[in-house]
């Protein structure tokens, strides 16, 4: 299983993520929305779309609280 520790030097906030935060990590390096993070899940993970998309919401508001990702309204779309 993938594991990727993610660490934000200036606040010394770090962050362990498992295989499916490591492919959220690695989906939110470029410009995209929610949603469009929450159909790949859907298709490369045993997940429901509604339970995808709210654990998706809950993992980026807490990686944004620590300063290390940063969103705008576009990126809600569900």
């Amino acid at each position: 299983e993938n594991y990727l520790d993610v660490s934000e030097r200036r606040n010394g906030v770090y962050f362990g993520l498992d295989g499916v935060g490591t492919r959220v990590w690695s989906l939110v390096q470029s410009p995209t929305t929610l949603g469009a993070i929450a159909e790949v899940l859907v298709g490369e993970f045993e997940v429901e779309m509604d339970t995808a998309f709210a654990d998706l919401v809950a993992l980026v508001a807490d990686l944004e609280a620590n300063g290390l990702v940063t969103t705008s309204a576009d990126t809600a779309t569900k």
